[in-house]
């Protein structure tokens, strides 16, 4: 398991980046870290890998601290970084050869692990390019390559599909979860909400340091936002309307702007009837109904202080 205990992170110049974060991931399980700018991630991700030294708190990978056992640490990581490092100069063979001789792996054992991603990352014929003469989508998945090649057994993404197209979006997600390790550990970041919201089991919310709010995307979704009915109507609405609303469990919130109701609510399909009866008994008639699925995108907005339009 991977485990983080109250982890607080103080910069030298005093800025507390983390502030007592605890959570842990489950074996085979893919876990999303999501945030603003400034929420506290990147430094976060620095010290899972061990990049950073934590204030205080630790962390345990399968029982192996960063900070005492460095090497037997690293050589269970598997990361892609936001911006890759490469010898621009040398081939995809070569830098994914001297990847696998850094890991330890057999030179038999580095050559058939090249060759088979590279086939699933359908960069055979560029084996022999230097990096320098490779698009951002293509560099983007030698990195991915780099990362899997040991088989890792916790695997780092800090936006792993950046530049790349829809189709090697769905490649480079079904070559993640194939070739790590069995039941690998998947850490998750990026800014693309909707990816998150698709391929993560759980996500963890984090700003200024500390979380906010962590469950599957569905649960997050129903739990903070609910979905979306917009009600224009004619008339005047009587007194009360909106308090009465919200004493149905099913409704989280109701308010009034000018003609229009706009209401959170939990099951659309149940509750929608019992609303608009309501609004007949407080004499308006709906003239449209709009109703629009939550997404983790407006759970992030909200949860993190940002209230959506």
């Amino acid at each position: 398991m991977l485990e983080i205990c109250e982890l607080v992170k103080t910069y030298p110049n005093g800025t507390q980046a983390l502030r007592g974060l605890s959570f842990s991931v489950e074996p085979g399980e893919v876990f999303g870290i999501l945030g603003p700018n400034g929420a506290g991630k990147t430094t976060l991700l620095k010290l899972m890998v061990g990049v950073l030294t934590p204030t205080s708190g630790w962390i345990s990978l399968d029982g192996v601290n960063p900070q005492n056992s460095p090497i037997s640490f690293r050589k269970l990581l598997g990361v892609v970084h936001q911006f890759g490092s490469f010898d621009l100069t040398l081939s995809i063979w070569d830098n994914l050869n001297i990847y696998g001789a850094f890991h330890g792996l057999p030179k038999h054992e580095t050559s058939r692990r090249i060759n088979h991603l590279l086939e699933r990352l359908d960069l055979v014929a560029k084996k022999h390019e230097p990096i320098e003469n490779l698009s951002g989508g293509q560099r983007r998945k030698v990195q991915i390559a780099r990362a899997l090649l040991h088989r890792p057994k916790f695997l780092f993404l800090d936006e792993p599909t950046t530049g790349v197209d829809v189709y090697s979006r769905k490649q480079i997600w079904d070559i993640v979860r194939e070739e790590a390790s069995p039941a690998p550990y998947i850490i998750f970041t990026s800014h693309n909400v909707d990816e998150a919201e698709k391929q993560c089991d759980r996500v963890l919310i984090i700003n200024q340091g500390t979380s906010i709010a962590l469950d599957t995307p569905q649960r997050l979704i129903d739990s903070i936002i609910g979905h979306r009915i917009e009600i224009r109507f004619e008339g005047q609405p009587a007194d009360g309307l909106e308090q009465t609303l919200e004493a149905n469990p099913l409704v989280y919130s109701a308010e009034i702007h000018n003609s229009t109701l706009r209401l959170r609510v939990e099951a659309p399909s149940k509750c929608l009837p019992q609303i608009l009866e309501c609004c007949s008994q407080h004499g308006i008639a709906a003239t449209s109904v709009v109703t629009r699925s939550a997404s983790l995108e407006d759970v992030l907005l909200k949860s993190t202080g940002r209230e959506l339009n």
